[in-house]
């Protein structure tokens, strides 16, 4: 045996075997490569012991620093991390308790006593994380430069094989240079196995669904379009409106399937809301709408070859608004499943540090409108959500006006002018900030058991603290709320009412989530936990019934769930005190949930589901 590989042989004649200590820092071959160089005897690691290499180590030490965009994130990040430090614990000296190891076994760490919902990382831990993302970004970016048909512009995260196999090139590139992707495309790629075969390519091509697309006459589409960015629009802002009317008077949606679909799909949801008998099938106003919504297509063999398009996604979110108020919404989940699927095979979900353009702009808003139907549909049937919160770092849609995306002074797109406010925008954040607390929530409180007890989080202890937790959690986006979208039931204008209305019951509702399973159990927070419920339950009646008596009725599912939740925890409230002897005013009582019933009876005119 060779001295060098005497090396690797264990040694006997230590009995106590000491683990090996590795090098202050590694040597200049294994910092090149980024492998580790645990000291050898002969102070050579076995990196370069096994390529036969002198252990040098004369590379001063030089931490690489992050981009300049990251820095200013972080610098951001950290600055709300703070701040939200200080609401929680107003005595905390902040700077003092970073300066601490934060090590903690973990069973500490999942004592409820440490539990926080929202950890704040050390600056070089999230730096760390900040350099593996932009890894991540240039693999995605020389993936999406390869002429490959079967993986043009698709997302590939941290734990798939590709990312794998740009560590393995990263390392060949070390002895023989940088590859070059057309050598690559010319001489190892083997086309038959990189390329749709032709029956394969026949099912992209051939569309079964050619019959043409047949629109409304066209004073009969805008009215309805117009409609839409009425009634719709100021509440889920999905398209960009300036950019959707350029297309549609350009007639793209007779030119491109996709569009014109998305085009059915927007008159079909506007039908409801009317009362045009030109929109119904046999006379019937549950009707409206139908017959845009039946020329759609909206699962495709051909999306298991071709990436999404923006206007498939687009006419995906349309036609689950459209299902929910047929007799079958719960088809809306799996659809809602299937979009996010599509969006996470693009890289939506995922920060990417791009500059504005009015597409990426508009792939955010279409995917968080998926985000907050994902969270709402799941939770009222209680099953798992399509995409976790912890899943996605996509940034929210900017806070700008759609007037002000486009402009001939680059240096001014995508910014507000002083002195106005992107009333729309903010609305839909202080709504998507809220759904993150919802999934929070849901995640905590609504798991199978197995999870809870392999994560430590059960017990009166842990349930306390977390209720307490997101209840803290949830005051703090009530005062974040600003002033014009607060609930006014007198208020004069009709948008800022209905936007008002979808955040307040989104709250009610969520309250109720987070105190619900609480009600039954022989625990501490069974009374409070009823009590909380019933006046959220008694809130939410309220603002539907003011809806009613102002005219202005918000048919979005959102509505519908939280009118029916709110109605039964108000009959359990009914039911409970009677049984407990509580003197109760009956009347009282029994007129909130009548409000309830009320408004899904007002609403069960064109949305099958509200007749439930």
């Amino acid at each position: 045996m060779s001295s060098d590989e005497g090396d690797f042989a264990p040694s006997t004649s230590n009995p106590s075997n000491k683990k090996q200590k590795r090098l202050p820092r590694a040597c200049d071959h294994c910092r090149k490569r980024k492998s580790d160089s645990s000291q050898m005897p002969g102070n050579r690691c076995s990196n370069c012991i096994a390529f036969n290499l002198e252990c040098q180590h004369t590379i001063p030490v030089r931490k690489r620093g992050p981009q300049k965009r990251y820095v200013e994130e972080l610098e951001a990040r950290i600055n709300k991390m703070e701040e939200l430090l200080r609401k929680l614990n107003p005595g905390m000296d902040v700077a003092k308790e970073l300066q601490k190891d934060g090590s903690s076994s973990p069973a500490d760490a999942n004592s409820p006593e440490s539990f926080h919902l929202f950890n704040a990382d050390s600056p070089e831990d999230i730096i760390d994380e900040l350099e593996d993302e932009r890894t991540q970004n240039e693999l995605n970016d020389k993936l999406s430069r390869l002429d490959i048909h079967t993986l043009p512009l698709r997302f590939f995260g941290k734990s798939s094989s590709f990312m794998l196999m740009k560590s393995a090139l990263n390392v060949k590139e070390e002895f023989i240079g940088k590859m070059n992707l057309e050598f690559f495309e010319s001489d190892v790629r083997r086309d038959k196995f990189w390329r749709l075969e032709p029956w394969e390519r026949r099912l992209v091509s051939d569309d079964d669904e050619r019959k043409p697309l047949v629109f409304p006459q066209l004073s009969l589409l805008y009215r309805l379009v117009n409609l839409f960015f009425e009634e719709v629009q100021p509440v889920f802002n999905i398209f960009h409106q300036p950019t959707f009317m350029r297309e549609l008077k350009n007639g793209l949606h007779l030119r491109d399937r996709f569009f014109g679909s998305t085009v059915l799909g927007v008159c079909a949801v506007a039908a409801r809301f009317a009362n045009e008998p030109a929109t119904w099938l046999d006379d019937d106003p549950l009707s409206a709408g139908w017959m845009y919504f039946d020329q759609i297509r909206v699962m495709r063999k051909q999306s298991l070859f071709e990436v999404s398009s923006l206007y498939e996604i687009q006419c995906y979110c349309v036609c689950i608004m459209y299902i929910f108020g047929t007799t079958t919404p719960q088809g809306a989940w799996n659809l809602i499943g299937i979009a996010l699927r599509f969006c996470e095979e693009v890289g939506v979900h995922r920060r990417n540090g791009a500059a504005k353009t009015v597409l990426t702009e508009q792939w955010k808003r279409v995917f968080w409108c998926l985000v907050i139907m994902d969270r709402m549909t799941s939770a009222f049937l209680g099953r798992p959500s399509a995409i976790h919160h912890d899943d996605i770092d996509a940034e929210y849609p900017v806070e700008c006006d759609d007037e002000y995306w486009e402009t001939s002074d680059p240096e001014v797109k995508f910014a507000q002018p002083e002195g106005t406010v992107a009333h729309t925008p903010i609305y839909f954040n202080t709504h998507l900030k809220v759904v993150d607390l919802h999934s929070i929530a849901f995640r905590n409180l609504y798991t199978t058991a197995k999870s809870r007890v392999q994560a430590g989080r059960y017990g009166p202890a842990w349930d306390q603290r977390i209720v307490s937790e997101l209840d803290s959690e949830l005051n703090n986006w009530m005062d974040s709320v600003p002033e014009f979208l607060r609930w006014d039931p007198t208020r004069a204008d009709k948008t800022l009412f209905l936007q008002s209305a979808m955040l307040y019951c989104s709250y009610y509702y969520i309250q109720i989530q987070i105190h619900r399973p609480f009600i039954h159990k022989d625990s501490p927070l069974a009374f409070p936990s009823l009590a909380i419920c019933t006046n959220a339950a008694r809130s939410c009646a309220r603002l539907l019934e003011a809806q009613v008596k102002k005219g202005w009725i918000l048919r979005a599912p959102q509505m519908f769930i939280a009118a029916f939740s709110a109605g039964i925890v108000l009959l359990i409230n009914v039911w409970g005190g009677r049984k407990r002897g509580l003197a109760l005013d009956q009347d009282r009582e029994m007129h909130d949930v009548w409000s309830c019933m009320n408004f899904l009876s007002v609403c069960e005119k064109t949305c099958v589901p509200f007749s439930i």
